[in-house]
């Protein structure tokens, strides 16, 4: 049951910070947006982690830290930066369940890229994801 709870918090949380993403676009532009968000997320996730568990930092491999810098590269900030546009031109009730989407691709890209073989309810579980982005 707390994993469900967890799991309903965190979707409540996505939906929430997608409507004070919206009200604050409307002041400033998505880059000015996007950087400000990026900034504080660090500085609180960042210090979160140190106080949580300080020593798993200094045991990260040199592959493992390149590959979290690579991501936070690529993905925060581009991801970011789309998503907050996507808010901004198109609305929160129609961009968000296209980034809900997200699921279905990082399944495609395990599939193909990492030799993972799907469940009938991973596949399930991508047809639901698109048939209720196809019903919005």
């Amino acid at each position: 049951m707390l994993g469900m709870f967890l799991a309903l918090m965190a979707a409540v949380g996505w939906g929430t910070s997608a409507i004070f993403v919206r009200l604050a676009l409307q002041h400033m532009p998505s880059t000015l947006g996007t950087l400000v968000s990026l900034v504080a997320g660090f500085l609180l996730v960042s210090a979160v982690a140190l106080v949580v568990d300080f020593r798993a930092f200094l045991t990260l491999s040199a592959a493992a830290l390149g590959w979290l810098v690579l991501l936070a590269l690529i993905n925060y900030p581009l991801g970011r930066f789309f998503n907050f546009n996507g808010i901004r031109l198109a609305g929160v009730a129609r961009a968000e369940p296209l980034v809900s989407t997200s699921p279905v691709f990082g399944a495609l890209w395990a599939i193909s890229l990492g030799g993972e073989r799907p469940g009938v309810l991973t596949l399930l579980g991508g047809l639901a994801i698109v048939l209720g982005v196809a019903l919005v």
